[in-house]
């Protein structure tokens, strides 16, 4: 996985790589994450590179976590400096997401760990969830702060096995803010779709200024949803994302060329 963004603040984007398989002091697929800076010619070889065997990152590093299987860039805080989010995930474990905030010399020792049943975040943590695996930032009220989506695509609810959820945390000025954490998912009213097994929804995750207002919608994959897969859209409007007008398309919609068959997994990458 790959990000860029100004972590450091000088004008010149930096390049974040995911490293999941990572060795970390002989434990194996610890995860690691590489930051290598730009500068005026180019991308330098200034790096720095980010495990849970740094200092001052929260939390040891253990097998199988893959820190970096997933990686975005936003500015939680709209402070200057971009900010990292670290998808962590173990093999058939709850997974979670590591935030490293940038500051003057890149990377800074300001970190946050977030994962479902703790800190704000609302849910159980259960093995398999995938929480955290999946990223995206995006600023979907225009209020300058970037919120963080994560996705869990095989958490089970509504009696449902893997149907799938993305849970969305608000920037503030002191960074996210898991006060105004929600959960969107198919068997939330006003989302189009209907939660089914296996459906994986936020699979996939981008946010994307779709009508050109300075607020970004969230874009979620469904990659198994009616088998053949589908994208759903969440506006964001001045409170946040809406329900209201949430968009839901397949290769089933008119004008989408295909058509919708079993294991096409349409949505499965954004």
């Amino acid at each position: 996985s790959v990000a860029v963004g100004d972590v450091d603040g000088d004008g010149f984007g930096d390049v974040i790589v995911g490293i999941p398989g990572e060795t970390v002091a002989g434990i194996e697929y610890a995860g690691a994450v590489a930051v290598i800076f730009g500068k005026g010619s180019g991308l330098g070889t200034r790096d720095v590179l980010l495990t849970r065997d740094s200092p001052g990152i929260r939390k040891a590093p253990s097998a199988l976590a893959r820190f970096g299987i997933d990686v975005a860039i936003g500015s939680f805080d709209n402070d200057g400096f971009d900010d990292i989010a670290v998808g962590v995930v173990r093999r058939k474990a709850a997974g979670e997401a590591h935030v490293i905030y940038g500051g003057a010399g890149g990377p800074s020792k300001r970190d946050a760990v977030y994962t479902q049943g703790a800190d704000g975040i609302s849910g159980v943590k259960e093995a398999g969830d995938n929480f955290g695996t999946v990223l995206a930032t995006g600023d979907a009220n225009g209020d300058g702060f970037d919120e963080l989506a994560l996705g869990a695509p095989y958490e089970s609810h509504s009696g449902v096995v893997a149907g799938g959820l993305v849970g969305v945390i608000p920037g503030s000025v002191s960074g996210l803010d898991t006060g105004g954490y929600e959960t969107w998912h198919q068997a939330k009213p006003g989302i189009k779709g209907k939660v089914a097994a296996e459906d994986r929804f936020g699979a996939a995750l981008r946010f994307v200024d779709t009508r050109g207002d300075g607020r970004l919608d969230l874009v979620i994959g469904s990659p198994r949803n009616d088998a053949g897969g589908s994208v759903s859209l969440i506006p964001g409007k001045a409170s946040g994302l809406s329900a209201g007008g949430d968009q839901l398309w397949s290769q089933d919609t008119p004008g989408v060329g295909g058509t919708s068959e079993p294991n096409d997994r349409f949505g499965g990458a954004l």
